[in-house]
């Protein structure tokens, strides 16, 4: 019989709990030595100061005031662990848009409760001068827990195809300090709540195999960077994309919201056997599975536009067999952004729901075993 993930909820809120690990006496003993072990590990890093103390983290890696990359993994590693230790299945958020409007504090608490190990937080590019500082800023204050990933292309700056932009990003993927590129859009339709609003100013087209899309997939193939896109499948946009995997097979491009179909007359050859045959051809892509919520419709056309979840969040059956047959291509995103951060905790949950219709192995591969060989270029080790 096939192992599945198991619903469980306590303290740190949803988890999945796998086996003897449920027990609570088991939990804490694990706990207890894992504790020691975590305690000799970073008296063994000197290089981290107040690791999770909630306040200004530092470290000192000779001399200088930044952590190495090395450093920077060590910790993940050891939070990744630690959650594991109690039983929950860690989650690594590779698509997030960060904002001083989202409280920090309250960021940390909402992962520890619901066992999100790392948040790809990538900053909006609103001042060329400052680039995606403030991903660096936020990852020297919890640097455990925030992954430094560049600027996402979701202001004017991106979509006029001119300007400082892709210089700035070419600038920062190059200096080593960032370990995945922010969502880039190419093809974008209004937000639901946008388009209820009448704010048509995201309904964006450009082309994947302009000269910027052309700069970008080359970015990625020189850094070894993955990069993130937004790119709505319309029957006339797929070959496009298939041309620019084929032209760079070195790059890494995750294609943001796998299920996500918000025009089906636009987009009929879309869905898990075209990605299933895609993913066959092209080892260099990957998916996020943003979703909106189970059953909702989107606005512009009153479809369903989450095509993977059924209405109470299980997996859709064609949807299970995808992920099943591709357990190494698919990441979990929250999509939350400044004007959405309070719906972190709820898709969270939703994303452990939908792993929970998974075999063990594929749901611990989907939750943060893909992540991280993206963002450290390393298989995850026990």
């Amino acid at each position: 019989m096939e192992e599945r993930a198991q619903h469980g909820e306590g303290e740190e809120g949803h988890r999945l709990t796998w086996g003897h690990r449920c027990h609570p006496r088991g939990l804490a003993r694990e706990a207890e030595v894992h504790r020691r072990a975590l305690l000799m590990s970073l008296a063994a890093l000197c290089g981290w100061r107040g690791l999770s103390s909630g306040g200004q983290a530092e470290a000192q890696s000779g001399g200088g005031g930044a952590l190495s990359a090395a450093q920077r993994i060590a910790g993940w590693a050891e939070r990744a662990r630690s959650l594991l230790q109690r039983g929950i299945l860690p989650i690594i958020d590779t698509e997030a848009t960060y904002g001083g409007q989202i409280p920090t504090d309250s960021m940390v608490e909402q992962m520890d409760r619901h066992g999100v190990a790392l948040v790809c937080f990538a900053p909006n590019f609103n001042d060329p001068a400052r680039g995606s500082r403030s991903s660096l800023a936020l990852a020297k204050q919890h640097p455990d827990r925030f992954v430094p990933t560049t600027c996402d292309g979701t202001t004017g700056y991106w979509f006029r195809q001119q300007g400082p932009f892709l210089e700035v990003m070419q600038r920062e993927a190059r200096s080593g300090d960032f370990f995945l590129l922010g969502e880039l859009e190419f093809r974008h339709y209004p937000s639901p709540a946008q388009y209820r609003a009448r704010k048509f100013g995201r309904d964006i087209i450009i082309p994947i195999d302009g000269a910027w899309g052309h700069a970008v997939f080359q970015l990625s193939s020189e850094t070894g960077l993955a990069f993130q896109i937004h790119y709505e499948p319309e029957d006339a946009l797929l070959a496009p994309l298939e041309k620019m995997l084929e032209a760079y097979p070195g790059a890494k491009v995750i294609w943001c919201h796998a299920g996500q179909v918000r025009y089906p007359d636009r987009q009929s050859a879309y869905g898990p056997d075209y990605l299933r045959q895609t993913l066959s051809r092209h080892p260099n892509l990957f998916c996020d599975l943003a979703l909106s919520e189970p059953g909702s419709r989107y606005p512009g056309s009153g479809a369903i536009h989450n095509t993977a979840q059924f209405g109470d969040g299980r997996l859709r059956h064609e949807w299970r067999r995808l992920l099943e047959t591709h357990p190494d291509r698919f990441t979990i995103g929250s999509d939350i952004a400044p004007d959405r951060y309070e719906d972190f905790p709820t898709k969270i949950v939703q994303s452990r729901t939908l792993l929970a219709s998974l075999s063990r192995d594929t749901a611990a591969r989907i939750a943060f075993q893909n992540a991280w060989r993206l963002l450290t270029r390393q298989e995850w080790t026990a």
